[in-house]
């Protein structure tokens, strides 16, 4: 419906071919790259980052690393893709019809902090102005204004790009403090899941909660949108049978009276 959901497509799909095949290296080259290409032609910067820094949690996951290095590993993918893209763009030339897709992609990575070149002090600064909007307005403005309902109906449109942000202003402190809460205890529980058992579907589920955050209330994208609340239903159900809370059969034989 967008190219903000075409790139999110790609993002989930980069993610899940990584951790579903990433021991069929050709499999893994072929889909992998051919999605790689096909983002950063799709205009979009931020879903490079996040993909990346998903892919270095997810390592670092994958090897049973305690959480302080997980973090540490994602922070680091996010700070190569600037560095890199920083590198590239003094190191090579590009030439064809993709070339101004590429030369735009590498400028806005490499100096993110130019307004002139990247739009991240905007999308910055539409952030800082949301998280605040819970302090100056602790009741919200209700959830049409973050929506096109908004300006259909009359009313002012205050869409933030972000889900943290959205609530702030939407919902006020309580749906600021309501969603951090969900964010964190949904993390919680899939990095857990993913620690303990780390298979490609329990690196999935923690993938896509990764690659999307930030994005998970955003109803444009139509097609992803269901699917952030499926994998934390999975997280969850998982963990809660883990703890033995959710129709866990005890293995230890129960005595009846004579």
């Amino acid at each position: 419906a967008s190219s903000q959901e075409y790139a999110a497509i790609l993002t989930v799909a980069i993610v899940l071919v990584g951790t579903f095949y990433a021991r069929r290296l050709p499999v893994f080259l072929g889909a992998g790259g051919f999605l790689a290409v096909t983002l950063v032609l799709a205009g979009s910067r931020t879903p490079i980052v996040m993909v990346l820094m998903t892919g270095g949690l997810l390592v670092a996951t994958r090897l049973r690393l305690p959480l302080p290095l997980v973090a540490a590993a994602g922070a680091i993918s996010a700070v190569l893709v600037f560095v890199g893209a920083g590198h590239l763009a003094q190191a090579t030339s590009t030439s064809g019809a993709a070339a101004p897709f590429v030369d735009r992609q590498l400028e806005g990575l490499a100096n993110p902090l130019d307004a002139e070149k990247s739009t991240a002090s905007a999308h910055y600064g539409y952030f800082v102005e949301g998280i605040s909007s819970a302090f100056t307005d602790p009741i919200g403005h209700g959830l049409g204004v973050i929506s096109v309902a908004g300006s259909r109906f009359g009313a002012d449109e205050k869409f933030t790009e972000y889900d943290p942000s959205n609530l702030a202003v939407a919902a006020g402190l309580p749906g600021l403090v309501a969603y951090l809460a969900v964010a964190v205890l949904g993390f919680r529980r899939a990095y857990r899941e993913a620690r303990a058992r780390p298979g490609p579907l329990s690196l999935a589920v923690l993938g896509v909660l990764i690659v999307m955050f930030t994005q998970w209330l955003n109803g444009g994208l139509y097609a992803l949108s269901m699917l952030p609340w499926l994998v934390l239903g999975w997280a969850d159900r998982h963990a809660a049978e883990g703890q033995g809370e959710v129709g866990v059969e005890s293995e230890t034989p129960q005595v009846l009276p004579a």
